[in-house]
């Protein structure tokens, strides 16, 4: 079912050295990648599938809160039912490097693309804002979301302490 190879960055490994991305976090990331389309930087999944995948150790909700840190970290990019339901849905990765098709080498900026079938790629990964960067004030939308909002004040969420990212 599964062949070929995946390009890793190390750059994630000394994220989770320095304490920026928890091992649970690194390791539902690096399974995301070997799920992407090379072509798109694309993943269609979701918490329920990646439980059945891993068949021990994480369970769903778990899953599920992995990944919308992951998503608040700048990691992944959601696009539909955003981390809740059990139907798949696309997440586009981050600075995810295109490895086959006719935009082979481009990079996936996902956080200034607007439809997943149209990832936005730009050719050199320093074009990418870095996942780490302050975010604009277009990017500090994304934290504004009615859903996320709504986690926090029925206390489901509560947002990375800036100080510890540092």
């Amino acid at each position: 079912m599964f062949k070929g190879y995946v390009r890793l960055r190390r750059g994630v490994l000394d994220h989770l050295q320095q304490g920026r991305i928890s091992f649970s976090e690194y390791a539902i990331y690096t399974i995301l990648l070997q799920l992407t389309d090379s072509r798109s930087g694309c993943a269609f999944t979701n918490a329920k599938s990646l439980e059945a995948l891993i068949d021990r150790g994480l369970k769903q909700q778990r899953i599920q809160d992995i990944l919308f840190e992951l998503h608040l970290k700048g990691y992944i990019r959601p696009f539909g039912q955003r981390h809740v339901g059990s139907g798949s849905y696309p997440i586009l990765i981050h600075r995810y490097q295109i490895t086959s098709g006719d935009k082979k080498d481009w990079f996936v900026d996902a956080f200034n693309t607007k439809d997943y079938r149209k990832p936005k790629l730009v050719k050199e990964q320093e074009d990418v804002p870095a996942m780490w960067d302050a975010p604009s004030e277009e990017d500090a939308k994304l934290y504004e979301d009615p859903e996320i909002l709504q986690m926090e004040e029925d206390g489901l969420f509560e947002r990375p302490n800036e100080a510890a990212a540092e």
